[in-house]
């Protein structure tokens, strides 16, 4: 019996082992029984004076622009830092600035232009280089649930006025 070449076991070994690997977690949110892709995100510092104040946008976009439309989640949060977003859990807190305290914000779901405040929940966020990783469960003030996930690259923007 003839033993099969090395180079077919090799081929075959390597085959499996991409068709086994992990794939990526895709970056979406579900809310009423509907998943909705989130394709890039905008962290833009708009800290001033004392207070540390940061936005999170989280897009269905694929282009990050000027301008945020259509169905996204805005996040205003305040971190332990003016410079840098602090990773942790953040907890909802209607008023983020005015409570000087880290790990706190607030925000709006919008599906197709048809924004939601968020009233509740909380996020934890990890932010390496240039990648951000967020999971997320949030409570709209028409009642709903919100969670998701999100992990890629973001746009980053300085908005402070004394940069």
């Amino acid at each position: 019996m003839k033993s099969k070449p090395p180079i077919i076991i090799l081929l075959s070994v390597l085959l499996i082992l991409i068709l086994t690997s992990a794939t990526p977690k895709l970056s979406y949110f579900e809310t009423g029984g509907k998943k909705f892709l989130l394709r890039s995100s905008i962290l833009a510092n708009e800290s001033f004076g004392t207070n540390s104040k940061f936005e999170i946008d989280l897009l269905q976009a694929k282009d990050a622009g000027v301008t945020v439309t259509g169905t996204y989640i805005y996040l205003s949060l305040a971190s332990n830092s003016q410079t840098e977003l602090g990773n942790g859990k953040y907890i909802f807190n209607e008023d983020v600035i005015h409570s000087k305290k880290p790990f706190v914000f607030s925000g709006v779901l919008s599906i197709d232009n048809k924004p939601v405040k968020i009233r509740g929940g909380s996020f934890a966020i990890v932010k390496k280089r240039k990648i951000l990783k967020m999971d997320f469960l949030f409570k709209l003030e028409n009642g709903e649930s919100v969670k998701g996930y999100y992990e890629g690259t973001y746009q980053q923007t300085d908005r402070r006025k004394n940069n």
